[in-house]
């Protein structure tokens, strides 16, 4: 082997291993998805959080109210759902992360978090 022929495959040996490490970052590039959905520090997230905590509160109403055989229309207290529901560390109820209030209110309504009120479309439950 020549030395002209020597650097031509020195050259081509090369150019093949950035070929190959191209291709390679190509496919981690397509095939690992970026986390799909809302990051956790999203408006989205929160948002969803706050969907999540209403519905932890309202199948703590419902467990309470059929527990305790009560009906449509009678109020539902933060200590009547307590016991049903998964408090935080301190023994509160979960609490809306973009620092609104929920209401628990009466058997058979959904309870409500008070950011509903400015027009957006998280911070209640589907109807």
């Amino acid at each position: 082997m020549g030395e002209s022929e020597n650097k031509s495959w020195l050259a081509s040996d090369f150019v093949l291993w950035i070929v190959i490490v191209l291709a390679v970052w190509l496919l981690v590039v397509i095939v690992i998805p970026t986390p799909i959905g809302p990051s956790r520090s999203s408006l989205d997230w929160k948002g969803n959080e706050c969907v999540n905590n209403l519905h932890q509160i309202d199948g703590a109403k419902n467990e309470w109210a059929l527990e305790n055989g009560k009906t449509n229309g009678v109020v539902c207290t933060e200590s009547d759902i307590k016991p049903y529901i998964k408090l935080d560390a301190k023994g509160n109820l979960p609490k809306c992360p973009l620092g609104g209030t929920y209401t628990i209110g009466k058997i058979g309504e959904s309870p409500k978090c008070s950011l509903t009120k400015n027009g957006s479309t998280y911070h209640k439950l589907p109807q």
